[in-house]
């Protein structure tokens, strides 16, 4: 994690993916491979990232909403596989629906895209601690050997408090908004909780509108 500090009032950076980043179906680690071009949304919002982060260093980078609802999975693996399309090295897509504080293997599988890999992080069924379960920082800091992006899609922070500890763990966080529906509250709430333990906030993406700005950004929506 970077040394960056967010000044105590200030609000994040702001970028849109538009246009149109919503694309036909949603897309999870298990559907976010194929072969149909890139919407040019996410290859401004993975360009507008790339310029925030440290150049020739591995990262990991997380998107989660503060509500269900927002699109968070079709953002993250849009993002992935733009990254993957532009480094041309390999980019792993994890889908942290049932992340914990100790996880076991994550076992990448390749993709259909080049050089873009997904896993997932689940629950283990029993109730005995798992002797191969490590720290998520630990699974981490193995797989910044491996891969030179990571992209967490994380479940709102609403349903997992689970989400925010994980922001701790990543160099930077991306918080997904639907343009219509979320409130400036909601945004501003979780960039303080992801802040508030020890997380850095990129910035907000809006999503579901082609055109859209909330009326607390200067819109008239």
């Amino acid at each position: 994690m970077n040394s960056y500090t967010a000044p105590e009032h200030a609000k994040p950076q702001f970028f849109d993916p538009a246009p149109e980043p919503t694309i036909a179906r949603p897309l999870t680690t298990a559907t976010a491979v194929h072969t149909e071009p890139l919407p040019y949304g996410f290859i401004a919002l993975f360009q507008t990232i790339e310029t925030l982060r440290i150049p020739d260093r591995s990262f990991v980078l997380q998107f989660v909403a503060p509500h269900p609802g927002a699109g968070t999975s079709t953002i993250a693996a849009g993002f992935a596989r733009a990254a993957a399309q532009s480094y041309r090295r390999p980019v792993l897509l994890i889908d942290a629906g049932a992340a914990h504080a100790a996880t076991g293997p994550i076992e990448p599988i390749p993709t259909e895209t080049a050089f873009l890999f997904a896993a997932t992080i689940r629950r283990t069924p029993h109730h005995f601690p798992d002797p191969a379960a490590i720290s998520l920082e630990e699974r981490l800091a193995d797989l910044r050997r491996e891969y030179h992006a990571i992209v967490i899609d994380c479940p709102a922070l609403g349903d997992s408090p689970e989400a925010i500890t994980i922001a701790r763990h990543c160099d930077g966080t991306a918080l997904i908004a639907a343009a219509a529906r979320s409130a400036a509250r909601d945004v501003m709430a979780a960039r303080d909780a992801i802040t508030l333990v020890g997380g850095q906030v990129l910035g907000v993406v809006f999503n579901r509108e082609r055109s859209y700005r909330p009326r607390w950004l200067g819109g008239r929506g």
